[in-house]
């Protein structure tokens, strides 16, 4: 009798601490805030940018497209065009292709080094590939018959190239779970079906992002640092989008990144 009550002591207890443990079932507004997709910072902002020019540029003609797009420079102050062609696109159809790939890609990889450091990443690679551009482009077209490029599919590329550089047999899922370095060759054969989208352009921002991922040791002066990236958080735009609500600020510090991804998961079902 003495076993059979510890057994069923025992049994009680189990069942206690398994009840303890049990959490509760997320009720269905917690379930479709789980749904709500993160808003990252400076992907929202480069986004946001390119729909303003669109409308500025392709509906109310308030500016000229042609000013704005890579290709021949007609005055050497168009230098600008380096980086202003990310942010054009001709039409609707382009731009929807172009910001669903900047979300998809770009977001993830703003989660990964921070808001600071993307936006700079952005910028940079998005010169890098418009200076190659023109250097190859000019070799075989000449320069006068150098096609315009434009939109972010450039720097997406440029993204990629960076992620095949650093961690080529790195798994991500895209359509299927597939090895990093064969993701350039199935978005070069979807880019096919993107609007006034330019293959050599994603070429050439392909090769923007493997050359800066190999040649960072020999200009490190290009890298930003996570201390620069930190301070640069107390400065101006960054320190107003920090508290801009409904848009997720990423730090610069891989610790406070962590825990803040974490904490925000958690979050959602609490």
């Amino acid at each position: 009798m003495a076993g059979r009550r510890e057994r069923e002591r025992e049994r009680e207890r189990e069942q206690e601490m398994l009840q303890d443990d049990r959490s509760e079932a997320p009720s269905l507004v917690q379930m479709m805030k789980s749904l709500i997709p993160v808003l990252p910072c400076a992907t929202v902002s480069t986004a946001l940018l390119g729909w303003i020019l669109f409308y500025l540029t392709c509906r109310y003609k308030v500016l000229d497209e042609q000013t704005f797009i890579l290709g021949s420079f007609h005055s050497r102050l168009q230098v600008y065009k380096v980086l202003s062609y990310m942010f054009i696109h001709k039409s609707m159809s382009a731009l929807v292709c172009n910001v669903a790939m900047l979300w998809y890609f770009g977001g993830a990889m703003e989660r990964d080094i921070g808001t600071v450091k993307f936006a700079y990443l952005t910028l940079l690679l998005a010169i890098l590939a418009g200076i190659i551009y023109l250097m190859i482009g000019s070799i075989i077209f000449g320069l006068d018959n150098l096609k315009g490029i434009q939109g972010f599919t450039v720097v997406v590329f440029s993204f990629v190239g960076l992620s095949v550089s650093l961690s080529p047999m790195k798994s991500v899922v895209f359509i299927t779970t597939i090895k990093v370095i064969y993701l350039p060759f199935i978005l070069l054969a979807l880019s096919l079906f993107i609007p006034e989208s330019s293959i050599l352009g994603n070429i050439c921002g392909i090769g923007a992002g493997v050359l800066y991922a190999y040649g960072r040791p020999f200009v490190p002066y290009l890298d930003m640092t996570e201390t620069t990236a930190v301070s640069m958080e107390r400065y101006f735009p960054f320190n107003n989008l920090k508290n801009l609500p409904g848009i997720t600020f990423y730090s610069a510090l891989w610790e406070v990144r962590n825990v803040e991804v974490t904490d925000r998961w958690f979050a959602r079902w609490a």
